[in-house]
């Protein structure tokens, strides 16, 4: 359901991430607890990959690598930043 909303409302993400939506990336899962958690949701400050919330404990640094961050997809591929 969300895999399908996603690409019918934003039909750019295969452009701008080079990648199809697909049920297991970041986008889909988040606006799965959007939809069904939206109390959880509300709490959230930023999203991001377990590793990445690790780093950013350890060292207080925000980042990611693009091999991982491709899979949120939210990357966008050819500026090399989050879209």
């Amino acid at each position: 359901m969300q895999v399908s909303s996603l690409d019918s409302k934003y039909s750019d993400f295969q452009e701008i991430g080079r990648n199809a939506v697909m049920a297991w990336f970041t986008a889909p899962k988040s606006l799965w607890v959007v939809q069904n958690e939206t109390d959880i949701f509300r709490k959230i400050k930023p999203i991001a990959l377990s590793k990445d919330y690790v780093r950013f404990w350890l060292t207080r640094e925000k980042t990611s690598d693009m091999s991982d961050a491709r899979g949120t997809l939210w990357l966008d591929l050819e500026k090399r930043e989050y879209s």
